[in-house]
């Protein structure tokens, strides 16, 4: 087991804790007693709270990201984050979260898991009901979404307090490899198992028939993609108008990338294109690739995701400092927001008997038992660079995981 250091929280945090709720259970033998409640994902939001420097995520920020977690039980996620403009005199973020076939997210989602029951607002907003649509389908063992993708993120755009804000803008992410480009040594059930799940999920997501140049681009996009590549997400952003359906690509060359947009018709500025993520490509182990399909085609928004492997969470090395003092020299990020997403990470401890347990991480506190404690992994989770029409700008994502870790003493 890693063992993570402890930073406290640091004078800009937010300075105020909630207490977490009881325990979330992972079967009907570990149920609460009569008249339990189960912990809402807030819960856990307001357990970090004070750990999240100001300087990123505004109070108000924080406030309408607990409006947003109590709609869903704790248990749905073992990772969370915020997402932060590093540019703006403001501290706007967004909220994020991630729910997966391992950690029983989709049971919860859909409505199958024996003890947590599907979140109200699944059933009850009906401004969810592609939402609910989708995790039902992902359920179900007839549907090539069941096999198919992993996880599913709810991203949810609350920066900005649009009446919205509580809408999920929805992303799927398909096991490895089960989608690949125009490789003619992929068998054709491989080809066509891909292209059912693709469609499956974007034609929920939408809830309605694309636009038949969103349809044309959609293909032209999955055609194109080199043999060894892969769009390893893809959403619909349902809470913005009009809706764009995402797509996410990785394991791609710079050169490979420019020769992809210019054979599906991008139409932005390739020049400056190739200088940024050339120069991005200085301080970063990868670099994954966001473009969205609009009504009339490509937009013109490429979004430059860049990840660096750190095997500590908890204390990043000098090489995230690099990138983010390169940012604040670009004058994409300000000097503030730089210093608080460094000292960012570390781990919040979890009090023993107030943990909101994710399933998976239940069932391991009955082989830690006294040797180890629930905690809160805060850790920087990548930092996202975005050309719109040659404007640039840059966002940090924090995350948080729940892990275990060993005791001390």
């Amino acid at each position: 087991m890693t063992r993570f250091g402890f930073t406290p929280a640091g004078p800009n945090a937010h300075g105020r804790a909630r207490r977490i709720g009881p325990a979330t259970v992972t079967d009907a033998a570990q149920a609460p007693p009569d008249g339990g409640q189960l912990a809402s994902l807030a819960d856990l939001v307001w357990a970090v709270a004070p750990e999240v420097p100001s300087e990123l995520v505004a109070s108000e920020c924080l406030d309408a990201i607990g409006s947003v977690a109590a709609l869903l039980p704790g248990a749905v996620t073992t990772h969370f984050g915020f997402e932060s403009r590093l540019g703006a005199a403001d501290a706007r973020a967004d909220f994020t979260l991630m729910a997966s076939v391992a950690g029983s997210g989709r049971a919860i989602l859909a409505g199958a898991h024996p003890v947590i029951p599907r979140p109200r607002v699944l059933l009850d907003d009906p401004r969810w009901g592609r939402a609910r649509d989708f995790t039902t389908d992902w359920a179900d063992s007839a549907s090539p979404l069941y096999e198919g993708a992993d996880f599913v993120c709810l991203e949810f755009d609350v920066a900005d307090g649009e009446p919205r804000a509580s809408v999920p803008n929805v992303f799927f992410a398909q096991v490895q490899g089960n989608w690949i480009g125009d490789d003619a040594r992929a068998s054709d059930a491989r080809m066509t198992r891909a292209r059912s799940t693709l469609e499956r999920g974007v034609e929920l997501l939408a809830g309605e028939s694309l636009a038949p140049a969103t349809a044309a681009a959609l293909r032209d996009c999955f055609a194109a993609l080199p043999a060894h590549s892969w769009a390893f997400q893809v959403g619909v952003m349902g809470a913005r108008d009009p809706a764009p359906v995402r797509l996410q690509f990785n394991s791609m060359s710079r050169q490979e990338f420019l020769a992809f947009l210019r054979r599906v018709g991008w139409g932005g500025a390739l020049g400056t294109l190739d200088a940024l993520v050339t120069d991005l490509g200085a301080f970063t182990d990868d670099i994954t690739y966001a473009i969205d399909l609009l009504e009339h085609g490509l937009g013109p928004t490429i979004g430059l995701e860049c990840y660096i492997r750190d095997d500590d969470l908890a204390r990043p090395g000098g090489r995230w400092s690099a990138i983010l003092d390169h940012l604040v020299a670009q004058g994409w990020c300000r000097a503030a927001k730089r210093d608080a997403l460094l000292a960012y990470p570390g781990v919040s401890l979890v009090t023993d008997g107030e943990a909101a347990l994710s399933p998976n991480l239940a069932r391991a506190a009955g082989l830690f038992g006294r040797h180890a404690t629930h905690a809160l992994v805060r850790y920087l989770h990548h930092i996202k660079v975005v050309l719109r029409n040659e404007a640039i700008e840059a966002k940090g994502y924090l995350g948080v995981a729940q892990r275990w870790v060993a005791r001390t003493g």
